[in-house]
């Protein structure tokens, strides 16, 4: 019987609190916070999604703390019930409202704990129960690596206090408990520390057997002069790496600790899915302290700062050189909009200063990475970089034979191989050069791919290719036809200039295969693939691709109504063409691409290069010129009238003939040019069209044909019937 009154009145509290979302703040603020938590409980465990998701969301906007709630959720008679509710949340994908306020909830709650667990007094509360009883420093010790990196500073504070061996056992014991969290600070202060300080942190170090305390532990060897600390050094590096490599430089320890974090390795992030990371220094005077960077940039942080470490030890190590270089470039493509990276001082330039700066030789390794890992903004500010300093042997030759800006022409994004033909074309070399067949002919594909996106999609259900489809066409993509596989339509990828989108909606292995096809098709392998996927494939899909940052995944049907999932798949297809490739290909983009193809050809046809044949962009060219108009449509005019090739100015009589105005006339002395260069490429049907306009045009086009009929040097004979004024149309033979 209390029950049910009970229940009945949780059903009305609920009711009240939905009513209570549409009241002003000041008045909701008299809400119970906890009884909005039981009710969220309660209705998810019963099936009431809606009245669940209603309380989680008004005490999600209620004034409470991460922390706060945190401690809310210890009030709970039974606090595990919540634990459960949000299990259940999370695994029902039928109300998309409760599955946010769920995810939302537990994220705070354990942001709130991990608050709780890092601020200084607690810590030096649980560092306190160390000297207590055994449920004392148990308990104390539970809160210190749950501190993990935040406690490292208070605990070295308290070992660098002489006495006191028990506390020191203790918190000895504790960072062995702790493992790789405590390493990457230790490994920051123990050069610096005293030798019998430095002798028990080493030997802790070994101990844990993490890897990236190797080069500290390499530099307090190669300094210390205490017998007993070198060989604890020698020890814990044996344990770690299996023997002492008296060979190894420190600069090479360096750079390898460096090269896993400019790759990313994932173990060397103390938070994952946090916002912040900590960079870690030591000096005597302030200690152990920390700064905290946006973990976009934490990785690229940390590596520039250890390669500097090995160019401080040679400053001639050009893998150290190129590492830090690229590793800048990362950073500045990864800084998130009104954020300033606290680590990168006032004094330092921008990346681009230290690229230009270091040279060609330097660069070309960060070009060879950037199209490696298909990094389209990395790969596009090495190529700015040697369009700047290389030219000669130095623009195409690599490090070890290696041709990176060549490897460039065959990029999948069409902006990087623009911009690689561009900078190629622009050296105007001499000689030739492996590789240089291919520049003339991507100067001419960025003239025809002005202005059009293509995207293709792929999945094995006709309603979702067609939803998909929509999607892309709204977004101003032409389509590749829908297909369920890449091998369905590798013809029609061999006729387009280049896919700028994928979008994929298949099974989940059919899914990893697909993905596998396009990172190793040569045509695709740097472009944005956008997947589709049911919520119960969402976290493996993430966890396959997590460092491929052209493939995202988004869950398929959680949106409340039609108009909001397009818009959400709008926006995350747009986040991930701006963090792979760096947005779509604009119109404008696109025009000055292609006007700078064209004054680049314009340069090697004028100078007659003896390493690239204008020539090999004819039939492109041609086709371009019926294609576009305006002051492209003008300058592709100009590079055909250079053109030895009878199709070459046979397209230039047909545009002139079909034009009107001042285009007309622009064409009509390209027609001239032509025939000055390569006399008379006409067939006949275009030169009895020629003196056809001759006898009628007017004013201006009269004399600019008039001039093409000469410069094709044509029979006089049809110059006395118009100096006479009779209409004399018979053939005109050609001299």
């Amino acid at each position: 019987m209390i029950q049910r009154i009970w229940h009945r009145h949780r059903i009305w509290l609920g009711v009240l609190i939905i009513l209570g979302a549409a009241i002003p703040l000041s008045a909701q603020s008299s809400h119970d916070e906890k009884l909005l938590l039981e009710n969220f409980i309660h209705y998810v465990i019963i099936g009431k999604h809606d009245l669940a998701a209603s309380n989680g969301r008004v005490l999600l906007d209620s004034d409470l703390s991460d922390k706060e709630l945190a401690e809310l959720r210890e009030t709970l008679r039974d606090p595990e019930r919540l634990a459960k509710a949000v299990r259940l949340s999370l695994k029902q994908d039928a109300n998309a409202d409760l599955l946010a306020v769920a995810a939302e909830l537990d994220m705070r709650i354990e942001a709130g704990y991990r608050t709780r667990a890092r601020e200084p007094q607690r810590i030096k509360e649980a560092i306190e129960m160390l000297r207590g009883g055994q449920r004392s420093v148990a308990i104390g010790r539970d809160r210190l690596i749950e501190a993990g990196e935040y406690a490292v500073p208070h605990l070295l504070d308290v070992l660098l206090v002489r006495g006191d061996a028990v506390i020191k056992s203790e918190i000895a014991q504790t960072l062995r408990m702790m493992s790789s969290r405590c390493v990457i600070p230790l490994s920051e202060a123990v050069p610096s520390l005293e030798p019998e300080l430095q002798q028990r942190l080493v030997t802790i170090l070994g101990e844990i057997g993490y890897p990236a305390a190797l080069p500290c532990l390499y530099v307090t060897w190669t300094d210390s002069t205490n017998v007993a600390v070198r060989e604890a050094c020698e020890r814990a590096i044996r344990e770690i790496a299996g023997q002492l490599d008296r060979e190894v430089t420190l600069a090479d320890l360096h750079v390898t600790l460096a090269q896993r974090y400019d790759d990313g390795d994932s173990s060397l992030l103390s938070f994952p899915g946090e916002e912040f990371q900590l960079v870690w220094t030591y000096s005597t005077s302030e200690g152990l302290t920390a700064t905290a960077v946006r973990s976009e940039i934490f990785h690229q942080v940390v590596a520039m700062r250890t390669y500097g470490r090995a160019l401080s030890e040679d400053s001639s190590h050009n893998v150290a050189l190129s590492g830090w270089i690229g590793a800048n470039f990362v950073r500045e493509i990864n800084m998130l909009a009104d954020y300033d990276d606290p680590t990168y001082g006032d004094e330092m330039r921008e990346p681009m200063y230290y690229a230009v700066a270091a040279g060609p030789a330097v660069v070309h390794p960060v070009l060879d990475r950037g199209l490696e890992e298909h990094n389209t903004p990395l790969a596009r500010q090495a190529i700015a970089a040697l369009a700047q300093t290389a030219g000669g042997e130095t623009l195409w030759e690599g490090t070890g034979g290696t041709q990176p800006l060549v490897w460039a022409l065959t990029y999948p994004d069409r902006r990087v191989r623009a911009e690689a033909a561009l900078t190629l074309a622009r050296a105007m070399p001499l000689e030739s050069f492996g590789g240089a067949d291919r520049v003339v002919p991507e100067l001419a594909s960025a003239i025809r791919g002005t202005g059009i996106n293509y995207a293709a999609i792929l999945s094995d259900d006709p309603e979702t290719r067609l939803e998909l489809a929509a999607v892309a066409r709204e977004m101003g993509f032409t389509l590749i036809s829908p297909a369920a596989a890449l091998a369905e339509i590798e013809e029609e990828l061999n006729e387009t200039p280049g896919v700028d989108l994928v979008l994929m909606s298949l099974p989940l292995g059919a899914t990893t295969r697909e993905v596998d096809h396009i990172r190793t098709d040569r045509r695709l392998a740097a472009v944005p693939v956008m997947i589709f996927a049911e919520q119960s494939d969402r976290l493996l899909l993430l966890d396959v691709f997590d460092r491929d940052v052209a493939t995202a995944v988004l869950v398929s049907g959680t949106a409340a109504d039609e108009r909001t999932a397009a818009d959400e798949r709008t926006a995350a297809i747009e986040a991930l063409l701006n963090v792979a490739s760096g947005g779509l290909l604009t119109d404008d983009e696109s025009r000055d691409y292609a006007l700078r193809a064209l004054a680049a050809l314009h340069d090697l046809a004028v100078s007659r290069n003896p390493v690239y044949d204008v020539s090999d962009a004819a039939r492109q060219l041609v086709s371009a010129l019926a294609d576009t108009e305006g002051a492209v449509r003008l300058s592709i005019a100009d590079v055909l009238a250079r053109v030895d090739q009878s199709r070459a100015q046979r397209a230039l009589m047909d545009a002139a003939v079909n034009a009107d105005g001042e285009e007309q006339l622009a064409l009509f002395r390209a027609v001239a040019e032509s025939a000055k260069r390569n006399g008379n490429l006409l067939d006949e049907r275009q030169v009895e069209t020629l003196l056809d306009l001759v006898h009628d045009a007017e004013g201006s086009l009269a004399t600019t044909v008039a001039a093409a009929a000469g410069a094709l040097n044509l029979s006089s004979a049809h110059v006395v019937p118009l100096i006479l004024g009779v209409d004399d149309r018979t053939p005109v033979p050609m001299r």
